[in-house]
């Protein structure tokens, strides 16, 4: 089994994460893959995908996380209750 992988830096050093971990190869299939392509292609045209589109514009990448977010806010002394 490989050495854990450390934690990202907004969280405790002991905490599990799933950060870096390596995805394992075989089971999945990436969409930059013609493989994935084709199977992205035959899902869309069969309207396996409806849920898809709506749901991929939910996700973000963001360069802090809300843990580091909400202590910044708390910081400013700005409240994060809404």
């Amino acid at each position: 089994m490989p050495p854990p992988i450390q934690a990202p830096p907004h969280l405790p050093p002991n905490v599990p994460s799933f950060y870096m971990r390596e995805l394992p190869k075989d089971k999945l299939v990436g969409y930059d893959t013609p493989e994935g392509k084709k199977l992205f292609k035959a899902a869309l045209l069969e309207g396996g995908l409806e849920a898809f589109f709506p749901l991929s514009q939910q996700f973000l990448t963001v360069s802090a996380s809300s843990a580091y977010a909400t202590a910044q806010h708390r910081s400013n002394g700005q409240s994060t209750a809404r």
